[in-house]
């Protein structure tokens, strides 16, 4: 998360942080979203199958550059 916050320049919102992951998932099947988010990929195809989880901020910063 501290890599995505360098990198980013938008604030980052993550209301869910602190939440136990059983209470999420419980709220999700009240509003009706839980479905949806086990199917694969989650809630949207741009999921990657196997996250960065030792990110290196130069390596992304120089992915973002390649982007704009």
């Amino acid at each position: 998360m501290q890599v995505e916050d360098a990198a980013i320049k938008l604030p980052i919102v993550r209301p869910l942080i602190g939440w136990n992951k059983n209470d999420i998932i419980n709220v999700a099947k009240d509003i009706g979203t839980y479905t949806t988010s086990i199917e694969p990929g989650g809630c949207c195809n741009l999921t990657p199958n196997k996250p960065e989880t030792h990110a290196k901020i130069e390596e992304i910063i120089n992915a973002e550059k390649r982007v704009k």
